[in-house]
């Protein structure tokens, strides 16, 4: 871990004389980050820019991703391919009709519900067999 550096986002930092690097916040999961890498050779700057999965707008725990607005080249992950995420709105919406066919009101759902913390505790979920709503976040604070 000594050779290991925290870098702020935003900052442009050396890495040779002729290359540059700079990170922007991907929105993704806490710490992810797209990476722009600039390259100065003889005398032109050309930008490269990675990323893998960005994130949703409008998270409830994370910042949105920041745009970057122009690169010579972009090398991006393609989880989604062409598919756009649906809104927030939607979301909710589907939440809302699932939670009314079930027994129990929303309300009376939200009163009650509970956290698995626990690698056990989500492991005695398995062993439910009705009268249960589980909502499960994946990726890291819920950024997949």
């Amino acid at each position: 871990m000594t050779q290991c550096e925290g870098i702020n986002y935003t900052h442009r930092i050396p890495i040779t004389a002729d290359i540059d690097i700079c990170s922007q916040d991907a929105g993704h999961i806490l710490g992810s980050f797209i990476i722009q890498v600039f390259i100065n050779e003889n005398g032109q700057e050309k930008k490269l820019v990675f990323s893998g999965d960005l994130g949703n707008s409008y998270a409830a725990l994370l910042k949105d991703p920041k745009v970057v607005k122009e690169a010579d080249i972009l090398l991006l992950e393609s989880t989604y391919s062409d598919r756009n995420h649906q809104s927030m709105g939607e979301t909710l919406g589907e939440f809302e009709a699932m939670a009314k066919g079930c027994d129990k009101s929303l309300h009376n759902f939200l009163s009650n519900l509970h956290f698995s913390i626990s690698t056990e505790e989500s492991i005695e979920l398995n062993k439910v067999e009705k009268g249960n709503i589980i909502i499960v976040g994946g990726g890291m604070c819920n950024g997949g």
